[in-house]
């Protein structure tokens, strides 16, 4: 959640879980993203090798047209520092469809418990790089930019403390419920 907060979003936990790990809301917009967290350590001393595994019908299955679809967020703890693989989940279906129409694999899928695993290598002669399947979800936070608060509410500014436009807002409101 923090990394949201630094790029000005709103972030909640689910009193529930039912998949989605947290709620990411822009205050500004109001629009609302549902996301999955899956955390992972290097599998062995010394290695560049991480996985994660995620309910497969969390993939294939899309959400119904009002609702906002699932990111995955993929936390890979790197030496000090976390790194983070972040797709959709309409992309991450696509790539592991993609994959299966090349007759490769993108992970596994263990189908009597409809989980898959993924699998995420940095590579050894540059670690700040992630395999060439996931380079462009490394540290892909552009589906949330930046959200400036205080520019926001600058450019507001006027229309918040202007009471008589916050009347006139009210009379219109009140005059449209009684039609």
């Amino acid at each position: 959640m923090a990394e949201f907060a630094l790029l000005g979003y709103n972030g909640s936990l689910p009193e529930i879980d039912k998949g989605d790990d947290i709620y990411v809301v822009n205050e500004i917009s109001g629009e609302l993203w549902r996301v999955q967290v899956k955390g992972a350590t290097v599998q062995q001393s010394g290695g560049s090798r991480y996985q994660v595994i995620v309910l497969e019908r969390q993939i294939r299955i899309a959400p119904s047209d009002i609702a906002p679809d699932l990111h995955f967020v993929f936390a890979l703890r790197q030496g000090k520092r976390w790194r983070f693989i972040v797709v959709s989940r309409a992309g991450l279906k696509e790539r592991i469809d993609k994959s299966q129409a090349q007759n490769k694999k993108l992970g596994s899928l263990n189908k009597s418990s409809g989980r898959r695993s993924l699998s995420f290598t940095f590579l050894k002669e540059n670690p700040d790089k992630v395999s060439k399947r996931w380079t462009d979800c490394l540290d892909m936070w552009d589906e949330w930019p930046y959200t400036d608060h205080e520019k926001a509410a600058a450019e507001h500014k006027d229309y918040s403390s202007d009471t008589s436009k916050s009347e006139s807002v009210s009379s219109e409101i009140q005059s449209n419920a009684l039609r």
